[in-house]
Parts: structure tokens; C-alpha cells; sequence
């Protein structure tokens, strides 16, 4: 009876602190809540950033890249609740120096940063860490863990002692075993869970907080590099792809059995690539690259229309605004977010597939990006409007369509660059008599009703037709990063939430670089969302 009572009294702590801990963590994840936490995490916003830029830009340590992300843990959380932090328009920029701008690390550091600052909102939201350290003492916090281990190691010594004396000869064999695993099992999974505890990144800052000796800092932080490794990423690496023309060929592919998987959730048509280092240190600098500069004020990040392409437009090739109407009025202006994604994504397929022998180093993270917004526009609903899914059911019954009327039965020609050299080729000999068809409607709602493969053949030529004067993929890119850098914010706190229990989906990790970059705090003036 003894054992039993123990094990009751163990596991009513473990709940009572894991639904304290839950509690605590779903109060302060809600929309426009405030988010309570001792006063060693409140920061300010301006001294938040100069803290990142600082750590940035030195040699810093792995323990002080811990400790920056947990100085400023009220600024970097209030994203999830909905709560932007802003700065007055007047307030000095923090700029990054030239050093750090040519740095081979800056990737690493500018990344890496925001990966722990993603495992400890996992920790808080998803573990009872988080909420321990914030909101309890060490000696608090200890107290649940040291009576749930030590009850369950007298459970097991009272049975075994009543082993010993042969109160159990009237239990069978089996039952007996069986608790010896049970009682073994408990006592390790408490280890496990105090090891846990004590390697985590809250159990350093912890230390640091209550100003523990130096010495013993390092020893807890000796342990958290055991279990989380500098060298170690801490999310899948990979970003989501889905191609609307592959998928509409998959669709017209599918037989039964693909219509009844497809029926019950398994998406086919995604698959995933390597978030590489080259497409990190392009969105990385073109982020650097607008927050040293005077565009950092220019900057509307509440709206979307081609700002990024036009600046590189203007400020390396002085091309004027003739030379962009024809790019950016028709696919990005008059037309609705999503139909913009839409054909700027067969646009790019139109261009990667023309451009085979191309060895420029945005070709490859152009259509990665393209996919992966894509993605998110079409299997989470991002900023796809009350319309969005009608768009986007037409414009893929306009593929299929055109497969169906141009390609048939031929099973061969359903491979997905062939199809795109077939809208290529077969939408271009209607060119003059789409552009003649558009002309005729100068107003949004008509031209919206154009369709997608005309105006996605016609922006693809004119991107094209840039090879004469600049690298058509460094125009394309831009408009792709921009697109992502205007989704981070706009995701919603529940996309967000919800993925930190895997790591963060990419356009999380943009989300808080934007913010510790300082790009998303100067909210522009009179701005409202597209």
C-alpha cells in the first residue's frame, strides 16, 4: 500500500505542475495578452536591438548568444500574441558595420540566434521549463522535482524491501516483474526529465540570472552544450515545395487510388527541399542591405508591390518607371495577392525552363522561394483573401485545362518541364492577342478575370527580354524575398504557435530575423495591410 500511496502522491505533483505549466503558457500565447515575466527578461525595444546588433557583430560566444536571446524574451515573444513592438519614426537606426557585412559568419550568427531563440519558445509553450524559470525561483522549481524523484525511489525501496521480507509470496511472478519495470521505467523517465531541465538553455539563464558564481555557470552550460551542440541545427533545414503545375499533373494523373489519398489528406504534390546556405546569405543581405540604408524608412512591410525589384531596379540599373510599369503594374498593382504569386510562380517555371544554361546564383533560390510561398498561399491559406480559394481553383482548372486541350492522353508530355515549354510555346503564339484582350480592361476587377497563363507568358518574356541590361533572376528574386519577408509578418499567431512545436517553418525564422534586424519595428506611416 505504501508504494502505491508514493507513486499517487508523484504523479499528483507531475500533473498539478504540468497543467500550472500549460496554463501559464496558453494564457500568455493569446492574441493581445501581456506576457508576464520577472523583470531580468524586460527589455526595451531600442535597447533589445542594440543588444542583438552588438552580438551580432562581435566574435560572440555560443553562451552569449543564449543569453541575448533570453534578455530580450518579452520583445521576440510578442510576435506570437499579436503585439508588435514599435519604435517612434524619429528614433536613431542601429546600423551594422562593414566588417560584419563582409563577415563569412554572418549567416551562421544571424540564423543561428534565431534558432535559440525558437527553442526557447518551444520550451516555454510546449514544456514546463520555460514557465519554471520565468515565474518560479530555483529552489521553487526544485522543490516538485526532487518529491516526485525521491517518492518514486521509496516506492521502489519499500517494494523491494517487502520482496525481501516475502510479503509478496501471494502476488504471481509476472505482477512482481512487472512492477520492477514499472517502478525501474518511472525512476528513469524522472532523470530523464531533471537531465532535461538541466541541460536546457533556461537552466542557464537561470544561473545567470541569480547571479550564480562563474564557475558554476559554465559547468550548467558545459551540460546544455552536451545536449544541444553549436554545430547542431535545431529545425528540419527544409522547406515545403508545391509547383501548381506539377500538381495539376499529378492531379490529371491520378487514378482512384490517387483521388482517394489525395480525398483523405495526403498531399501528393508536396515535397521538400534544403533551406541552403546560399538562399539564407541572399535574404540575409538584402535584409543588411535595407537596414543600413535610407529605404529602411521607405519600406512599407504592411503592404506588397514590388518595392525591393524597383529599388534594384532604380539604384543599379537607373531604369525608370516605363521600364517597370510593364513588369510590376500588370502583376503585382492591379491584381490581387494571390493571383500576383500565382503568375509570378508559372513566370518563374516559364523562365527557369528557358534559361537552362543560366549559372546565375539566383536561379536555384528563385524557384525554391517561388515553391515555398507558393506553398504556403495554397495548403495554409496566407494572405489569400475572401477570394482566395476561387483564384486558386481557377487558375489550377486553367492548367488542367490547358494540359487536357494541348497535351491529351500523351503520358509522356506530362512530365513537368514539358508542360512548361508547352505553355511557353503554345500561350506565346496567342501573345498579340492576349495583349490586345488586356488593353482592353484597365480596371482591377476585369483584368483579374484575364487569364493566369497569358499574363504569367507575357511577364515571363518581359523578364527575359532584361538579359540585354541586367540578370533577370536578381529582379526575380527580389519580388520572391519580398513576397516572403510579407507573408512572416502576416502569418497570423496561430500559423506560428502552432509550428514552433516543430521547429519553426521557414517564414518563422524570417519572421523573428525581421525583427531582430530591427526591419518590422519603424511602422510606416498612415500604412494599412494589402
Amino acid at each position: 500500500m505504501a508504494p502505491l500511496v508514493l507513486m499517487f502522491i508523484a504523479g499528483t505533483i507531475r500533473y498539478a505542475e504540468r497543467t500550472w505549466a500549460l496554463m501559464t503558457a496558453a494564457k500568455s500565447a493569446t492574441a493581445g495578452s501581456s506576457f508576464d515575466v520577472s523583470d531580468v527578461h524586460k527589455i526595451n525595444t531600442y535597447t533589445y536591438l542594440f543588444q542583438i546588433h552588438k552580438s551580432l557583430q562581435e566574435e560572440p560566444t555560443y553562451a552569449q548568444f543564449v543569453w541575448v536571446a533570453g534578455v530580450g524574451l518579452d520583445r521576440w515573444m510578442q510576435f506570437l500574441r499579436e503585439v508588435m513592438p514599435t519604435l517612434q519614426r524619429g528614433t536613431k537606426k542601429i546600423k551594422f558595420s562593414e566588417e560584419f557585412l563582409c563577415n563569412k559568419n554572418r549567416v551562421h550568427r544571424a540564423f543561428k540566434l534565431v534558432e535559440v531563440q525558437l527553442s526557447l519558445m518551444y520550451d516555454y509553450y510546449y514544456t514546463k521549463l520555460g514557465a519554471r524559470h520565468c515565474h518560479l525561483s530555483p529552489i521553487v522549481s526544485g522543490i516538485p522535482r526532487l518529491l516526485t524523484l525521491g517518492s518514486t525511489c521509496a516506492a521502489l525501496t519499500l517494494f523491494v524491501w517487502a520482496d525481501i521480507k516475502g510479503s509478496l509470496v501471494n502476488c504471481r511472478g509476472a505482477d512482481i516483474a512487472v512492477s520492477y519495470i514499472l517502478l525501474n521505467g518511472a525512476i528513469l523517465l524522472e532523470m530523464i526529465s531533471n537531465f532535461m531541465a538541466i541541460s536546457s538553455y533556461w537552466a542557464y539563464l537561470t544561473a545567470v540570472k541569480h547571479g550564480l558564481p562563474r564557475g558554476r555557470a559554465r559547468a550548467i552550460f558545459s551540460i546544455v552544450k552536451l545536449a544541444h551542440p553549436e554545430s547542431r541545427c535545431q529545425w528540419s533545414e527544409k522547406l515545403a515545395q508545391y509547383n501548381i503545375v506539377g500538381g495539376c499533373i499529378i492531379e490529371k494523373q491520378a487514378g482512384l487510388l490517387g483521388r482517394i489519398i489525395q480525398w483523405i489528406g495526403i498531399n501528393r504534390d508536396t515535397t521538400s527541399v534544403d533551406a541552403s546556405s546560399d538562399l539564407k546569405e541572399i535574404l540575409l543581405d538584402k535584409l543588411l542591405n535595407i537596414a543600413n540604408s535610407a529605404y529602411i524608412d521607405e519600406w512599407d512591410f504592411t503592404k506588397f508591390h514590388g518595392q525591393w525589384a524597383r529599388w534594384e531596379l532604380q539604384s543599379k540599373y537607373r531604369l525608370g518607371s516605363t521600364a517597370q510599369d510593364d513588369i510590376f503594374v500588370r502583376t503585382i498593382e492591379r491584381v490581387d495577392f494571390l493571383s500576383s504569386i500565382i503568375i509570378w510562380h508559372i513566370a518563374t517555371d516559364i523562365c527557369f525552363s528557358d534559361d537552362e544554361v543560366c549559372n546565375s546564383p539566383f536561379r536555384g533560390p528563385s524557384r525554391k522561394v517561388s515553391n515555398y510561398v507558393m506553398y504556403l498561399a495554397s495548403k495554409h491559406g496566407i494572405l489569400v483573401g475572401n477570394d482566395g480559394h476561387f483564384v486558386l481553383k481557377m487558375a489550377q482548372h486553367e492548367i488542367v485545362k490547358f494540359v487536357e486541350e494541348e497535351i491529351g492522353g500523351d503520358k509522356k508530355a506530362l512530365e513537368h518541364w514539358k508542360v512548361v515549354k508547352s505553355i511557353r510555346d503554345k500561350v506565346g503564339k496567342d501573345h498579340d492577342l492576349a495583349e490586345e484582350h488586356i488593353r482592353e480592361f484597365p480596371h482591377l476587377e476585369v483584368f483579374s478575370d484575364v487569364p493566369i497563363l497569358p499574363r504569367s507568358y507575357q511577364l515571363a518574356t518581359g523578364l527575359l527580354k532584361l538579359k540585354e541590361i541586367m540578370d533577370p533572376w536578381e529582379l526575380i528574386i527580389n519580388v520572391w524575398m519580398e513576397m516572403l519577408c510579407y507573408m512572416a509578418p502576416h502569418c497570423g499567431s496561430g500559423f506560428h504557435f502552432n509550428h514552433v512545436s516543430t521547429g519553426g517553418e521557414f517564414v518563422t525564422h524570417v519572421r523573428i530575423l525581421l525583427l531582430n534586424l530591427g526591419l518590422t519595428v519603424f511602422l510606416p506611416q498612415n500604412s494599412s495591410t494589402r
